[in-house]
């Protein structure tokens, strides 16, 4: 799990400089006045900032299925302290979509499980590996971020429809005596 300071963290504290420095300058108190809260909020977002622990779980409904088909899969959130702002992506392969929400947005209390099943269209046929799990979590202000991937991947073998196997399998060689029906084999 990697931390990060948001965008939010740099321009606060240079606000605050920006505004203690423009008062002393021009003898003005109302300037460090006003710059003041940005530089307590910066500290109190740093100070209270802990790292959630993420966890991730993801289960495949099916290890097999037809082009064309659906694949539920459930991905399971938890964390061991309260998450605000967490978000959550599932990384597909191409050839696989899904209309449910990729990414999703939730929040989570302190050891709370959340699980969100979304189901994945096979579009195109092959062996896929799912499961790759991007979270990213910010705290109550938005100050730090931490972000997190897990490679939980299953495998998905998404077999060709009915026209598209017949299509694929084409015959060795023909046979005058033999009619119309060729054979699949030699």
């Amino acid at each position: 799990m990697t931390r990060a300071a948001a965008p939010k963290l740099r321009v606060y504290p240079a606000l605050a400089a920006i505004g203690v420095l423009a008062g002393l300058a021009l003898g003005r108190p109302e300037l460090v006045a006003l710059a003041a809260p940005f530089a307590v909020l910066a500290a109190v977002a740093v100070s209270l900032a802990q790292e959630p622990e993420l966890r991730a779980r993801l289960v495949l409904g099916t290890e097999r299925q037809a082009e064309g088909g659906e694949v539920l899969v459930e991905v399971e959130v938890s964390a061991s302290r309260p998450v605000e702002r967490l978000t959550g992506l599932l990384a597909l392969p191409e050839g696989l979509r899904t209309e449910g929400p990729n990414p999703f947005f939730i929040r989570l209390a302190a050891g709370e499980r959340r699980s969100l099943e979304l189901p994945l269209e096979c579009e195109r046929w092959g062996a896929y590996q799912v499961g790759r799990v991007l979270l990213r979590a910010q705290d109550a202000l938005g100050f730090l971020v931490s972000e997190a991937t897990f490679d939980l991947q299953q495998p998905l073998k998404v077999y060709p429809g009915g026209e598209r196997l017949s299509s694929l399998l084409r015959p060795l060689e023909t046979q005058v005596f033999a009619g119309n029906q060729v054979a699949r084999v030699r």
